[in-house]
């Protein structure tokens, strides 16, 4: 009789622990950083210069992902116009964005940037909802 006790005591323990674990853990995932650092960039291309643009970008950000503190660097053309050039940056904080801008691999894009791009529209952003599939 003690026994059965003691086992249906352990089940009931070992099903309550089970079911405040998956509470615990989605609580977790839900919350959002309140650090991180977005920005975009909406630029124009100079006719006749988007392959040298894209070997510079696609260097750019392919160094950049590479930092610690960036989490996202995407980059994408226009549907109707190859030439209007759109990037979207995420870093785990504004201090990790100047980090960037400090890098070898931005300065390097930037000393060539003024040369292919007609126009250039930097926007920092606040993230409010972040989705991904993993």
């Amino acid at each position: 009789m003690k026994q059965s006790r003691l086992l249906i005591a352990l089940v009931a323990l070992c099903v309550a622990a089970c079911a405040a674990m998956p509470m615990r853990a989605q609580a977790a995932e839900i919350q959002l950083p309140t650090t991180y650092f977005v920005l975009t960039v909406d630029m124009e291309v100079i006719p006749g210069q988007i392959e040298a643009f894209r070997k510079a970008i696609e260097e750019n950000s392919a160094a950049s992902i590479k930092e610690p503190g960036c989490l996202q660097f995407h980059v994408v053309s226009s549907a109707t116009d190859p030439n209007r050039i759109f990037l979207y940056e995420i870093y785990v904080n504004e201090a990790a964005y100047q980090f960037h801008r400090t890098t070898e691999h931005f300065k390097k894009f930037d000393a060539i940037r003024s040369k292919l791009i007609v126009k250039s529209e930097a926007k920092p952003f606040k993230p409010i909802v972040l989705h991904e599939k993993k």
